[in-house]
């Protein structure tokens, strides 16, 4: 698989990622994703993948729709590596990814015990 170039995918994330986040139990843990449709849209996924190199990035399909989805699993390892890829770089003001990061930055201060 080849791998693009780190500002390509950052600035194909401005465009079409979404940093959010999951709530189970009233516990909001934080998620990082992108879709893409068809095997061209699988092809751009698998490259950002191998270009951001970070383990627990998946890559699924949704058959009914032909729908293809790049997300980070809830650890927050995962997450504070994405925040760590992306923060400064983004050209875009983007809050999502600020609330994003808030919510990842809160979740590993604590889970270090800072």
């Amino acid at each position: 698989m080849q791998k693009s170039s780190k500002s390509w995918v950052i600035g194909f994330v401005e465009g079409e990622g979404c940093f959010t986040y999951t709530t189970v139990g009233g516990k909001k843990y934080p998620r990082f994703y992108i879709t893409q449709k068809g095997e061209k849209g699988k092809n751009v996924l698998e490259m950002i993948r191998e270009t951001m190199s970070i383990e627990g990035i998946e890559l699924v399909r949704d058959g009914k729709r032909d729908v293809w989805y790049l997300y980070s699993s809830t650890a927050i390892d995962v997450n504070k590596r994405i925040v760590d890829y992306f923060n400064g770089r983004l050209m875009a003001k983007k809050p999502s990814f600020k609330r994003y990061k808030r919510l990842v930055m809160k979740k590993y201060c604590l889970r270090r015990g800072g």
